[in-house]
C-alpha cells in the first residue's frame, strides 16, 4: 500500500491507489462542490473497458472520517478504515435488465445501516464522478476528514480540507 497526501483545494494532488506490482489502480480526487463531496475516480483505461462479462462490475469504497478522528467511527477495522463513520460504495455494472448500470450507497458504519440517500455518480470515459451531499456525510465545508479508498482489494488514505 502506498499514500500519496492530498489537500482538497484548487488544484488538487490525486490519492493514488497502486497494486502490489505498484501499478496504478486509480486515482481520487475530492472537493466540496456546492452542497456536495465530490470524489472522482481517473482509471487508467475508460471504465467500459473493465465490464466486458454480463455480470462484471468495478466497485470503489469510500471510507470517510467525517471528524478525522480514528477513536471514533468503526473501531473494527485493524486498517486506515479505522474510524470512519460513513462508507460510500459507488458501483459502475455492465447495463442489464433490471439492474442500475450506476449505482451508489451510503451506510453509516454505527449500525451498518443504509441510508437514504441523494449521491449521485455518472461514468465519463475513465472517470467515475460520485457526488455526495456533504450533510448525509455530516460534514461542513472548511472541515478536515479523512478519507479511505478500497479498490480491487488495495487501500489509500488521506486527510483532505474541503
Amino acid at each position: 500500500m502506498f499514500v500519496v497526501p492530498l489537500l482538497a483545494a484548487q488544484t488538487p494532488t490525486p490519492l493514488q491507489v497502486f497494486n502490489r506490482e505498484h501499478e496504478p489502480i486509480v486515482s481520487v480526487t475530492t472537493a466540496a462542490v456546492g452542497s456536495d463531496l465530490r470524489l472522482t475516480a481517473n482509471f487508467p483505461k475508460p471504465v467500459k473497458s473493465y465490464l466486458k462479462e454480463e455480470y462484471d462490475n468495478l466497485p470503489l469504497e469510500f471510507h470517510v472520517d467525517s471528524d478525522n478522528n480514528k477513536k471514533t467511527g468503526n473501531q473494527d477495522s485493524p486498517d486506515v478504515r479505522l474510524g470512519a463513520e460513513y462508507i460510500v460504495i459507488a458501483v459502475a455494472r455492465v447495463p442489464r435488465a433490471g439492474v442500475k448500470a450506476e449505482e451508489v450507497t451510503v451506510t453509516r458504519n454505527s449500525d451498518n445501516m443504509m441510508q437514504k440517500t441523494g449521491a449521485k455518480m455518472r461514468v465519463d470515459g475513465s472517470r467515475m464522478i460520485v457526488s455526495v451531499p456533504l450533510s448525509e456525510l455530516k460534514l461542513k465545508k472548511g472541515q478536515k476528514a479523512r478519507i479511505a479508498v478500497v479498490a480491487d482489494g488495495e487501500l489509500a488514505d488521506t486527510t483532505v480540507s474541503l
